[in-house]
């Protein structure tokens, strides 16, 4: 049985929220729960094809190590 269009909102809202709540606190987990398996995706650092979503975690752990390196001034 479909959702009603409010409660497909909502939905769609809230894991948003989560998303970025996890992308602020740089929490892997959260950022990964967004994404299916066998995911493909398209990115700006090569290379920019990534398959999978063990390709994707990598490109995140990289962008929240360079975050936090940032953040302390290196």
């Amino acid at each position: 049985m479909a959702m009603p269009p409010a409660t497909d909102e909502a939905d769609i809202r809230q894991r948003i929220d989560s998303l970025v709540e996890a992308l602020r606190a740089m929490h892997l987990e959260g950022v990964m729960s967004v994404y299916a398996p066998d995911i493909l995706s398209c990115d700006i650092v090569p290379p920019l094809r990534h398959v999978g979503a063990m390709a994707k975690e990598r490109n995140w752990m990289d962008a929240f190590r360079f975050a936090t390196s940032r953040s302390r001034g290196r």
